[in-house]
Order: C-alpha cells, then structure tokens, then sequence
C-alpha cells in the first residue's frame, strides 16, 4: 500500500496553516520541514529559492525546524540511517530540486506526509499531469482545497500584500483541476469553528478523537490595519469566487462534483 501524500495547494489567508498545524497535532500526519516548500513549483519552473532569507522566515528559525526534523527522525524511523536523511534534509533544503528527493524527503516522513505549499494553486493543467504520472507511482496523493468567504478573502489577502493578480487565484478552477486527478476535500473555513472530524476521517482513512477542532494559527489582526477601500479589481475577485463558494460545502470532490 502507498503512504498518503498531502497536498494543499489553496488558498493562502483561508485557514491553512491552522488546518496544517491542526492535523499535525493528532500525531497521524507528519508535518514537514517548512509547511510551504513550493518543492514542486522550484520543480516545474527551474526556481531557486533561498529559505530564511526572509523577514517572515528567518533562518534562525529555518535552522530550529532542521534540529526538530533530525531528533524526530532519529526517533521512529528506522529504515534510512540518521546519517543519510541529514544528508538528505540538507540537500532538500538547500540545492536545486528534482522529483527524487521529493520522493525520498517524503517517503520518510512516512503515511500521511503534508506538503501545503499554496503555489501549487498555479500550477497549468500540463505541470499537474507531469506531477501526477511521476508521483502516482510512490504516493496515494489526495488533496485538499481551503475555502473563505470571498469578501474576507480578498480583504484579508490585501492587508498581507497578497495582490490576487493571477487569475488563478479561483475557486473552482483550482477545485476543478485537482479533483480530475486526485481524490479532494474541500474544506469552508466557516466550518473550522463545527465538528468536521468524521469527513476527515473519511477522507484520509485516519482516526482522529472526535473532540479535535482546528485552533487559529496566523490570523491576521484586523485593528491593526485601517479599513480595506473595494477596488474594482477586488469587487471581480469576490464576485467571480462568490457563485461557486455559496454553493459549496465542506465535502468529498470526486471528478469535480460533491458526494
């Protein structure tokens, strides 16, 4: 039996790194070196990026994340010498990256690995089937898409500078490409604050307590910034998401339509 892949490719400001970190407390999934390593996107586009070269990723930060990586490793896996994934978690890190060592980097983690690195959201329908013929071999890849409330949405992304100039960044075309590939869940965020423990159990084969919730991780404080002015620009963005959120549910997608 393959180990479960994780992927999150959507939407930033919608309540992923709580649902990442959320899933990595019940101890069934395994979080990664960085919740957002873009590993395949440095794949697909011949991009070279430098982790903790950043304000909001520093890399004393990056270097405390490498330590808890080893000790943890060290501590249940058995199968590759420590020596080895060192070398291994380094060369993930730091060189230029290709499918073997994301198949590796992965494998080790073992079932239930997380990669949620959301600019997968802009990954062409081309790059998702190379992904998928290439990793469908090692991983049962299963994916799940967070959802907001368009206006908060597109609110809350401005006041982090995240402009929405793709046009990718769209509710159901994202659903719609990765649920043709992969089994996806989508997920409201609305619906972080109600029971979801039975669809994700469901989803992803996993028994989790029934008294888990997702908590608040990242959330952006809104009296720190001044009131957010509806561009025209903006007002597209919500309207062109609005139709599809308001008809969907925190739900199984198969072949990009709700069971």
């Amino acid at each position: 039996m393959k180990p479960i892949l994780v992927l999150c490719p959507a939407f930033p400001k919608s309540g992923t790194t709580s649902l990442y970190y959320a899933l990595g407390e019940t101890k069934q999934f395994t979080t990664s070196i960085l919740k957002e390593s873009h590993y395949l996107w440095r794949i697909l586009r011949n991009k070279t990026m430098v982790y903790g070269s950043d304000d909001g990723w520093t890399r004393e930060k990056l270097h405390k994340n490498v330590i808890w990586e080893i000790k943890r490793f060290s501590m249940w896996q058995k199968e590759l010498p420590v020596w080895e994934f060192i070398e291994l978690l380094h060369s993930f890190v730091y060189d230029p990256a290709n499918y073997d060592k994301y198949i590796r980097y992965h494998s080790c983690l073992g079932n239930l690995s997380m990669d949620f690195s959301l600019q997968n959201f802009d990954l062409s329908d081309k790059e998702l089937n190379e992904v998928k013929k290439v990793l469908d071999d090692y991983f049962d890849i299963r994916t799940v898409i967070c959802l907001r409330e368009p206006k908060d949405w597109v609110e809350s992304c401005y006041r982090n500078g995240i402009t929405l100039e793709s046009d990718n960044y769209n509710y159901e075309h994202v659903v719609e490409k990765y649920s043709k590939r992969w089994p996806t869940l989508v997920v409201k965020m609305e619906d972080f604050e109600h029971n979801i423990v039975d669809v994700i159990n469901e989803f992803f084969d996993c028994k989790i307590d029934d008294d888990w919730r997702i908590g608040h991780h990242n959330k952006t404080d809104d009296t720190k910034y001044p009131k957010i002015k509806i561009t025209e620009r903006m007002e597209r963005k919500i309207k062109e998401n609005r139709e599809f959120y308001d008809s969907s549910k925190t739900a199984i997608v198969s072949n990009y339509y709700f069971l």
